[in-house]
């Protein structure tokens, strides 16, 4: 009994253990409705058929690159088309693609289309989110996104990490509560890594050097109108640094199997351009939903410019006339226009 009572006493000295969870992980009612639609969002992916030719089409590119060890010029999947010369900006995609299928099969490329538009849908509210600093307009964007990309939501192919990499570089470059020096330093650790990376995912690097050449030029028109001279803006430094970053990543941009072809092949207008890929010249046409989305959209626009009463940023104007045009030009990039248009 005395042994007893003395495991009983040593037992009270040691110390109990309480779990205690930090009030930095609880979640607010707005962030758990985030979370929840996110979490709808992936569910809902993972049920979506594969029914477009287009996702096959890759995956055959990419094991016939895997098993030939270069990237074609032309179709493996159109034997009939020798001589006609293709793009092949998205080789990476299409091997990536091709071994996801080779090991995981159809549930694995199903999975693949759920985590990759789960991933854009949330890197595009991130973008939205670090523009305005309200949740409740951001999910309202994420939800004009997801209107415009909802035809398309079940295909995988190389443009969905394109629009990935699209959303990373508007992310980038976007301020929320920090400094215009900070923003730049960021630009110059990841900018580069990104273009390259997005320069063997898919062609649609060209529009994001393009964007990065077009903020430089607001740059220039902001320096312009606060110092009232053209020979300060030019030696502005916040300019020069992003003309820099945009020349950087031009140069980037053309280490992959294109080379220089990429941006020859574009100004040429060949069928083996990245313009190609996207469709080629093909006109936006109003009485269409994704015309309404896009009219639905500019008169929106001149609705908040009316009420607003801060200044209006360059860079604003030339995203808005940048992702304008685009669309304008082609109707299939109306997925490119909704994150420019409402950044």
């Amino acid at each position: 009994m005395e042994a007893f009572g003395d495991t009983t006493a040593d037992s009270t000295r040691v110390p109990q253990l309480h779990a205690v969870a930090s009030a930095r992980l609880a979640l607010t009612w707005q962030q758990f409705t985030v979370v929840c639609a996110f979490v709808a969002l992936y569910l809902l992916s993972t049920y979506l058929p594969l029914f477009h030719a287009v996702t096959w089409r890759h995956i055959q590119s990419g094991e016939w690159i895997v098993a030939n060890q270069i990237v074609p010029r032309v179709s493996p999947a159109l034997p009939l088309s020798d001589g006609f010369e293709s793009g092949t900006s998205s080789w990476l995609s299409d091997v990536l693609f091709s071994q996801i299928w080779r090991h995981t099969g159809v549930i694995g490329i199903s999975s693949a289309v759920a985590v990759a538009f789960t991933t854009l849908m949330a890197l595009t509210f991130a973008v939205f989110y670090r523009r305005s600093g309200r949740k409740r307009l951001a999910l309202a964007g994420v939800a004009v996104a997801l209107a415009v990309h909802w035809p398309r939501m079940a295909i995988l192919r190389p443009e969905i990490l394109g629009l990935i990499c699209f959303s990373i570089l508007l992310l980038l470059i976007s301020t929320h509560g920090e400094s215009e020096d900070a923003r730049q330093r960021r630009m110059w650790i990841f900018c580069p890594l990104l273009v390259l990376v997005w320069a063997n995912l898919d062609g649609s690097v060209v529009l994001g050097v393009i964007t990065l050449a077009g903020l430089a030029l607001a740059r220039f028109m902001d320096a312009v109108r606060e110092t009232r001279s053209v020979w300060l803006a030019v030696h502005d430094r916040r300019f020069q640094s992003s003309v820099y970053i945009a020349e950087v990543a031009a140069v980037v941009s053309m280490f992959q199997p294109a080379g220089f072809r990429l941006w020859t092949d574009l100004l040429l207008n060949t069928h083996a351009s990245a313009w190609w890929e996207f469709g080629g010249y093909s006109p936006l046409v109003l009485a269409t939903s994704t015309g309404w989305c896009v009219l639905g959209i500019w008169a929106l626009t001149a609705v908040l410019l009316r009420l607003s009463q801060r200044s209006i940023m360059a860079s604003e104007v030339a995203m808005m006339i940048m992702a304008s045009l685009t669309v304008i030009v082609n109707r299939q990039m109306a997925t490119w226009f909704v994150p420019m248009a409402i950044w």
